[in-house]
C-alpha cells in the first residue's frame, strides 16, 4: 500500500527532520538549522491561518463557535466567549471533525 503524497509538514516531520540534521551535521550547520527552523515556523502559521479560515467560515446562528462584535452590549452574563488559548482550543475543538 502506497502513503497519500505529502500535503503539509507535521511536528514529527519536522522533528525527524532535525533529527537528521543532528545525525549529518552534529557541529550544526547554521543554513540547514535555520532551514529547519523555517520549516517549523511555516507549520505553526500554517495552523494558525487553517484555524482563521475555519472561524470565519462560521455563522452565528448554526455553528458551534463564532466570534462578535461589542461584547459588553451584546453577551449576557454567564455566556463563554473563549480568546487567545482558549480560542485556538475551541476552534481545534470543533474545526477537527469537520476537517476529518
Amino acid at each position: 500500500m502506497t502513503s497519500p503524497p505529502v500535503t503539509s509538514v507535521t511536528d514529527e516531520m519536522i522533528s525527524e527532520f532535525e533529527r537528521d540534521v543532528q545525525r549529518v551535521w552534529p557541529d550544526g550547520d547554521s543554513s540547514i538549522i535555520t532551514l529547519s527552523a523555517l520549516i517549523a515556523e511555516r507549520a505553526e502559521l500554517k495552523r494558525d491561518a487553517e484555524r482563521y479560515r475555519w472561524l470565519r467560515d462560521q455563522d452565528w446562528h448554526d455553528s458551534p463557535l463564532c466570534v462578535i462584535s461589542n461584547p459588553k452590549h451584546s453577551v449576557k452574563p454567564g455566556s463563554d466567549c473563549p480568546s487567545r488559548e482558549r480560542l485556538d482550543h475551541k476552534i481545534d475543538q470543533w474545526a477537527q471533525p469537520l476537517q476529518e
